[in-house]
């Protein structure tokens, strides 16, 4: 029996990126950045919304991810219609504007990965939990999931109870890998 794997995707280590670029300056405004890991669909990013990175000027950007420090995954078009092309159902993109250090937008466009799917797939087998409680509950330190829990077709979520971790199945991260990806890391996700 061919059992599914599940990855946790997020941004690789710091000077591990590549040709990713990394923010220098971001101003969300009123936005609530926290609205990405809920599972809503969203529309579009405020226009108000203003990210700023280093070393880009519009000759040269050949990244395809930008490292953000607020959990969003933002990736170029093509990644983008990649994953739309994988998992429809599973995930909203929205346009992100990109700008460099000077303020001027960069020509190439980036997109927010918003996971739609919310799902109650945590493993209390798998999952390690710290033994210190954080306001009555014990925090997840290493996710486990619970395979069968996860509808066939659906190819990337996020976690109830842990709404920071992205979740991918291997279907979608093989098709992700295909194409330039530094600055993504994708880490097995224990599962039963």
């Amino acid at each position: 029996m061919n059992m599914r794997k599940f990855f946790s995707l997020s941004y690789s280590p710091e000077g591990e990126c590549g040709n990713a670029l990394e923010l220098v300056a971001c101003n969300i405004g009123v936005f609530d950045y926290l609205l990405l890991k809920k599972g809503k669909r969203l529309g579009r990013i405020p226009d108000t919304v203003n990210l700023r990175v280093a070393h880009a000027t519009n000759a040269q950007v050949s990244a395809n991810i930008i490292c953000e420090p607020y959990g969003w995954i933002i990736v170029s078009r093509e990644l983008a219609k990649c994953v739309l092309q994988i998992a429809p159902d599973d995930i909203e993109i929205l346009n992100v504007p990109i700008y460099d250090e000077s303020g001027s937008p960069l020509r190439k466009e980036f997109f927010a990965l918003n996971a739609l799917k919310m799902l109650d797939v945590i493993s209390e087998v798998k999952t390690v939990r710290s033994s210190i409680p954080m306001f009555d509950e014990y925090p997840i330190l290493k996710l486990g999931i619970v395979r069968k829990r996860v509808p066939e077709n659906v190819r990337a979520f996020r976690v109830l109870g842990e709404h920071s971790t992205f979740v991918v199945d291997q279907v979608l991260r093989d098709a992700v890998c295909e194409l330039p990806h530094e600055g993504l890391a994708f880490s097995i996700i224990d599962s039963e």
